[in-house]
């Protein structure tokens, strides 16, 4: 119910649902960027880790996601995951 709320329109959530979304969304990119750097020190088949990416790409793709990615991401992830997602995944 959280997921789907927050995906859609994080604004509709309750405050503790919202902080339950929010951290759920860093936990969630905290894995995508952890997965990225392993990616980039060939500890993780390219393959997989492209697959994987596809996966971040939907994700990003829901309103919510997107709205938490624009304005709490510079604070909790790395600038070059950042930039990865920015200049490949969100074209």
């Amino acid at each position: 119910r959280i997921w789907r709320a927050g995906c859609d329109d994080p604004k509709s959530l309750k405050p503790h649902d919202r902080s339950r979304f929010n951290i759920y969304l860093l936990q969630l990119f905290n894995m995508f960027e952890s997965l990225f750097f392993q990616a980039q020190q060939g500890a993780v088949d390219q393959a997989f880790f492209e697959a994987k990416a596809q996966t971040l790409r939907l994700v990003l793709s829901f309103p919510g996601v997107r709205e938490w990615w624009d304005t709490l991401a510079s604070r909790n992830l790395d600038y070059r995951f950042r930039e990865f997602v920015t200049r490949d995944l969100l074209r």
